[in-house]
């Protein structure tokens, strides 16, 4: 007899899930995700794994062009209730370059307490 595991993730209808990174938290200390390569859209960050359901954080999205083209904020959220959640950011990623994907990164700071293992998951909606 085998065993079957299912995996819940968390998106919203209609997003295309783009990949996920994991951060841990740490106060006074803003972690950066990796840069994602996403299609135009709107981007969702969907938080999961923070132990401490009083803990709160901000979360911002950021369209990163590279060298000399500089970064496009995407907004900026604060979370201080149900920690694990998904926000979805009000300005939309525009891919463009020859590779025709935004790279996007999310960052999350002002935290009250420290996390070692939570996960950001990525989609575009």
């Amino acid at each position: 007899m085998g065993f079957l595991a299912i995996v819940l993730i968390p998106t919203q209808a209609g997003a295309a899930y783009i990949g996920y990174d994991n951060l841990s938290l740490t106060p006074l200390i803003w972690k950066p995700s990796k840069t994602f390569q996403t299609p135009s859209g709107y981007v969702t960050a969907c938080i999961s794994g923070v132990n401490n359901s009083a803990n709160t954080y901000a979360i911002d999205a950021y369209k990163d062009d590279g060298i000399g083209a500089g970064l496009t904020k995407l907004g900026a959220i604060s979370v201080n209730s149900n920690p694990n959640k998904c926000v979805t950011f009000p300005t939309r990623a525009v891919a463009d370059g020859t590779n025709g994907k935004a790279e996007v990164y999310v960052r999350i700071g002002n935290v009250r307490y420290s996390d070692s293992s939570v996960r950001v998951e990525i989609s575009v909606n």
